[in-house]
């Protein structure tokens, strides 16, 4: 197993019952996913035709944007996501959102005569937060002089991270970004943020099904078991009974219930009484075993 605590608790996890195994199992699919880049802008500024020149594709081009929904392509470990225009119906802003909430990196296609404008700004701004890698191209570079190329690199370059590839100025006709952009860029910090929600989210379920007072209860048992090891007493006796109904009370109502004694035995079958807790006590740590427990129990801390 990997020794990434993140990767330990969340495979520990997978044996949890639905729906918290299936959270843990896609947050763990998600840290090993292909890079994942989507790219967005304006429609008609040339995206597709930017996408067809690095992966070698011939998806239909036109003036006034052609993609319709999201189009995955494949590029060895790379998946890139066409994506209608920015400035399409209405219904798209959620498909946008959705698409920057599910990537690794964004390959932002912006006018060079109107760049970044304020929408444009606040969606990326949305996609920077969550960790999402910004790759940025001005389209249309070859109508700009010297002086206002070198005014939207200043405007790009905010927004670009200095350990980022890019920005770049293109005319998307004739140019594309080096390959070096489609390479995945270490830390995936926005994969690791959806996996980090997801543990936070498991342990959050976790904790209001009970198995922080499972511990305890657990700790509990076992400290009366010792005692009437050491006694033979009704008042030891009474602790292991007040100890088992708290254990099963304690028990998250949606887990199994291990199959503990239903009885004790009366005061002079002190044998007897040890036998039967001490079985119900591995019981309880099979189940706790079985089900992840001990390990998100100690991840809880």
């Amino acid at each position: 197993m990997s020794d990434d605590p993140l990767r330990q608790r969340l495979s520990a996890a997978t044996t949890l019952p639905a729906p918290l195994g299936d959270v843990a199992r896609g947050a763990l699919a998600e840290l090993d996913a292909p890079w994942r880049i989507a790219l967005l802008g304006p429609a008609g500024m040339g995206k597709t035709t930017l996408l067809n020149r690095l992966v070698g594709s011939a998806a239909p081009v036109g003036l006034g944007g052609v993609t319709r929904g999201v189009q995955a392509l494949v590029r060895g470990d790379v998946v890139l996501y066409d994506a209608p225009g920015l400035d399409g119906p209405a219904g798209d802003a959620a498909v946008h959102r959705q698409l920057l909430a599910s990537v690794d990196a964004v390959l932002w296609v912006t006018d060079a005569l109107r760049p970044l404008p304020q929408s444009e700004r606040n969606l990326l701004a949305e996609a920077l937060a969550e960790g999402v890698v910004p790759l940025l191209v001005a389209a249309r570079a070859d109508l700009l002089d010297a002086e206002d190329r070198a005014e939207v690199l200043e405007r790009l370059r905010a927004f670009a991270p200095p350990d980022t590839e890019g920005p770049w100025l293109l005319d998307l006709r004739a140019e594309a970004p080096p390959q070096a952009a489609l390479r995945p860029h270490q830390p995936a910090v926005a994969r690791l943020a959806r996996a980090r929600r997801a543990d936070l989210n498991l342990r959050a379920a976790l904790r209001e099904q009970g198995l922080r007072p499972l511990a305890e209860l657990l700790s509990d048992w076992r400290s009366a078991l010792r005692g009437l090891q050491r006694l033979d007493t009704p008042a030891a006796l009474q602790r292991l009974h007040d100890a088992r109904a708290q254990v099963l009370a304690g028990l998250p109502s949606e887990l199994p219930t291990p199959a503990l004694p239903q009885r004790l035995p009366p005061e002079e079958g002190r044998e007897l009484a040890v036998a039967l807790l001490s079985a119900g006590e591995v019981a309880l740590v099979e189940w706790a075993e079985g089900e992840a427990v001990e390990a998100w129990l100690g991840a809880l801390g």
